[in-house]
């Protein structure tokens, strides 16, 4: 068993570092959209943030619960995102010692072009596959993300 887990983790962790390789230009092109379009520039990292908070209003423990992130990353996220006009933070009403995170208009927008390219990319994907193995897929990389995080951090 052993052997056979060494050589399928091999193989998934070079796919995800292909994935990664062959998704980057279309997220460089997106990036330089959004700077073309909106005057700011996004970090790729951060568009996590932007989907996660989407049409929501969030604490910032709830978003770096979310998100898999400590909360001081976390905030430095959101401070990036908020000098860049992107994400706005209100007072919560029924704890006024904390604030919610919402996005701006402009934020809005971003979130919609990284929204438009991630259908895009994904529906050229999975053009021939079957509903039934993109669900698959879709349920064994959680799965693989999940146990990863209960991984013991070294």
């Amino acid at each position: 068993m052993e052997e056979t887990t060494g050589a399928a983790g091999r193989i998934i962790l070079d796919a995800m570092q292909d994935i990664t390789r062959r998704t980057s230009p279309a997220i460089s092109d997106v990036t330089k959209k959004i700077r073309r379009v909106h005057g700011v520039t996004v970090n790729p990292s951060l568009f996590r943030i932007l989907s996660e908070v989407g049409d929501s209003a969030l604490r910032l423990t709830q978003l770096a619960d979310a998100v898999g992130l400590s909360q001081p990353t976390v905030s430095l996220h959101v401070q990036a995102l908020e000098r860049n006009g992107l994400i706005v933070r209100s007072q919560d009403e029924s704890d006024s010692r904390s604030s919610l995170i919402q996005l701006t208009d402009k934020g809005r927008q971003v979130w919609g072009m990284v929204e438009d390219l991630r259908e895009s990319v994904f529906g050229q994907v999975f053009a021939g596959w079957s509903e039934e193995e993109v669900r698959t897929l879709s349920r064994l990389l959680v799965r693989l993300r999940d146990e990863i995080a209960e991984l013991p951090q070294s």
